[in-house]
């Protein structure tokens, strides 16, 4: 498989290999460190049954442009399993993972903008994807949380990698309905639950209902009976909201998430961690 090349980057490539323990490496590097036109913003390698990304967050639309963007390119070595197999059961999504990688190396992952009253289950939904299918966080990191549109070549378009190692895959013409369902009533009142209609303000205003649609509760199916991907689709959840093998902890968000994307406040008790790598 060729890697995508963009024009106009200006940033070195990272060495695929790189092995790490604890989460998605973020670097300080600045963009005048590394001036080349030349060089690829993302580099996939297989070494045994492991497969290693490596990248910058600079997605396809952007990266004749960077600067303009407001998008900071952002170092990532992610590693996953070039021979994934499924777990005993799903594993979930939450706050502070990606889900997986794009092809064009932008990490991929749930639209959330905080937690209320500090309660994991209640996660609440962020902003609207932009044109491309993205948000940049006010950190200027960039996420794909819904289809990315530029990376749709055909019909069933290969998009990226989960963290487990399965396939990512939007469907164009959305042959694949999700089977999750807004749900009726009311949420319980405070101090339990925010109270209200269940109005998708949060992910838990959701449920999965099996064989609603075409595809599991974590928004996958197996191809010709034999392969399993994953789906992201233009319905809730997007982003599949759980693993179906072993997630790698290399796919841990390595900056503050939450608070950038809900504007610099942070939400406590997520325990998440930022390494560099030396």
């Amino acid at each position: 498989m060729k890697n995508p090349s963009y024009k106009g980057t200006l940033l070195k490539l990272l060495i695929a290999p790189l092995i790490f323990m604890g989460g998605a490496v973020c670097f300080e590097a600045s963009a005048e460190e590394a001036p080349s036109k030349k060089l690829n913003t993302v580099s996939m390698n297989v070494t045994g049954d492991t497969r290693y990304i490596s990248a910058y967050g600079v997605p396809r639309h952007a990266a004749s442009a960077l600067k303009k963007s407001g998008i900071k390119a952002q170092p990532y070595a992610f590693k996953m399993s070039a021979k994934p197999k499924a777990a005993a059961g799903p594993m979930s999504w939450k706050p502070g993972m990606f889900f997986g990688v794009s092809l064009d190396g932008v990490p991929i992952g749930q639209n959330v903008k905080g937690l209320w009253n500090d309660k994991p289950f209640w996660v609440t939904r962020g902003k609207d994807a932009d044109r491309h299918g993205g948000v940049k966080r006010s950190d200027g990191v960039y996420v794909y949380v819904s289809i990315p549109k530029a990376l749709i070549s055909k019909d069933l378009s290969h998009v990226g990698y989960a963290a487990d190692g399965f396939p990512i895959f939007v469907s164009k013409k959305n042959k694949f309905s999700s089977s999750y369902r807004l749900k009726e009533g009311r949420r319980d009142d405070p101090p339990n639950a925010p109270g209200g209609m269940h109005d998708g303000a949060y992910i838990s205003d959701y449920t999965y209902i099996a064989g609603a649609g075409a595809l599991d509760r974590c928004s996958g199916l197996k191809v010709k009976n034999k392969y399993y991907i994953y789906i992201i689709t233009p319905e809730f959840p997007q982003v599949p909201l759980c693993w179906a093998g072993q997630a790698d902890p290399s796919f841990r968000d390595g900056s503050d998430a939450l608070a950038a994307q809900s504007g610099g406040q942070e939400d406590e008790g997520l325990g998440r961690s930022r390494r560099r790598m030396r």
